[in-house]
């Protein structure tokens, strides 16, 4: 999710909307130290009531579980990557224990170096202040809620970050490409609810209060697995896919500004909307006949969802008449949407363009399993984001005598030097994938 992108608009006749705001006025209902207090597990750990307290306190503050193993010791592990992580072995008696908390803050604080060194992002330090939560009041107003802090990040959700941080490059760089992004691990949900009345798992904010950009993962989006490798099913959400998402905004940021270009939206299928403002903007996906889709409510009360719309903006029924609200409108699934695409999206995230475009990256990047299903549901979606990537490699590492980037991306994500081994690996998946392989 970003903010600001075009398609989280309010149209003039349909009164469709969804959250999007930077707003950091109001009062604070928390000090940053009490939100340093409420993030600090310590105590619990120091003193746990029960040994059911403590294994939940490890679990909850570093993302850890513990087993007795045959020598009489205890393991703490995390599952992540399809496996299990063994991170520390001590002795089983109490007063080893009690000294677990120690050693795992500081395992924890040596992820977080690592990360930061190899990637040259920040992830902001526990209890430094993010941002104020938008909430919507009785009249579907943003106004600002509870003040929002960075929370210490589980092992779990860092080995995820690590991962998405890996696909992602170099796409992590600001403007300059010596200084990376700013990844705040946040302690409650930052926006409403959105898209059908799915909680925020992360935002990209064009720009924070020292007016450079950052990714927010918040805690819906900590929850979640750490790769695609530990979800229940293929396409579930995860912590490395979140943040591929994320970072895949700060890419189109540099190359586009906050807007899609309108050569891309219209390549994509989206049609433009000239608000009374004066922007125009991309908020309709157009069907394989001509008709138009948008994602909008009646009220921040109730839930998004796809609708028939004309392109004045006003809803239609079932039988293509205008009516005054979306819930008279002819209604849609995710799904179906997808289905009735000009160019279909590779996934049910498909808000306006730009969201659109995020998730096709992601897919792109993340795995071969994730490029292939691209080519799969949207040959065309596939080659529009092979040509932006290959644009983005060439900008950021330059062109070789050929004039062609030196760097390539493999199939797995992974960017590397452009050689004849690496061009054919690329060059035989995509013939496997016309192949229909």
């Amino acid at each position: 999710m970003c903010e600001f992108c075009t398609g989280n608009v309010k149209l003039e006749h349909s009164s469709a909307n969804s959250p999007g705001s930077d707003s950091q006025a109001g009062s604070a209902k928390k000090t940053a130290d009490d939100a340093r207090s409420a993030l600090s597990l310590d105590a619990d750990l120091a003193k746990p009531p029960n040994e059911t307290d403590a294994k939940q306190s490890l679990l909850k503050k570093y993302g850890v579980e513990t087993r007795e193993v045959n020598d009489g010791q205890t393991e703490f592990f995390y599952r992540a990557g399809g496996h299990d992580n063994v991170v520390l072995r001590t002795a089983s008696d109490a007063d080893s224990l009690a000294k677990a908390p120690d050693q795992l803050d500081k395992i924890v604080q040596q992820r977080v170096d690592s990360i930061e060194k190899q990637f040259k992002v920040t992830i902001a330090k526990p209890g430094e202040f993010a941002t104020t939560a938008e909430v919507n009041d009785d009249d579907c107003k943003p106004v600002a809620g509870d003040k929002v802090y960075a929370r210490q990040g589980t092992l779990p959700v860092l080995f995820g970050l690590e991962e998405g941080l890996r696909q992602s490059q170099p796409s992590q760089f600001l403007a300059g490409g010596k200084e990376g992004i700013k990844i705040y691990l946040l302690d409650k949900q930052a926006a409403p609810d959105f898209y059908g009345g799915r909680k925020v798992q992360g935002t990209y904010r064009f720009k924070s209060d020292n007016g450079k950009p950052v990714i927010y993962i918040t805690p819906a989006g900590q929850e979640q697995p750490a790769t695609s490798k530990d979800t229940l099913k293929p396409g579930d959400r995860n912590v490395a896919w979140i943040t591929t998402h994320e970072i895949a905004h700060n890419s189109q940021s540099l190359q586009w500004g906050r807007e899609t270009p309108e050569n891309v939206a219209v390549a994509l299928g989206w049609e433009k909307y000239q608000h009374k403002s004066g922007v125009t903007v991309f908020p309709f996906i157009e069907g394989k006949n001509g008709d138009l889709y948008f994602n909008g409510s009646d009220s921040c009360k109730t839930p998004t969802t796809w609708f028939s719309i004309h392109k004045t903006g006003w809803p239609l029924d079932a039988n293509g008449l205008p009516v005054k609200s979306v819930a008279e409108a002819s209604k849609f699934t995710n799904e179906e949407v997808m289905d009735r695409a000009k160019v279909r999206p590779s996934t049910f995230y498909f808000s306006s363009p730009f969201e659109e475009m995020a998730e096709a990256i992601t897919s792109y990047r993340y795995s071969p399993e994730s490029r292939a299903q691209l080519f799969k549901q949207s040959p065309k979606l596939y080659e529009i984001t092979a040509e932006y990537d290959r644009k983005e490699l060439a900008d950021f590492y330059g062109k070789d005598w050929s004039w062609n980037a030196k760097m390539v991306r493999t199939p797995d994500g992974r960017v590397v030097p452009r050689t004849s081994d690496s061009v054919r690996q690329i060059d035989e998946f995509e013939k496997q994938l016309r192949a229909g392989g």
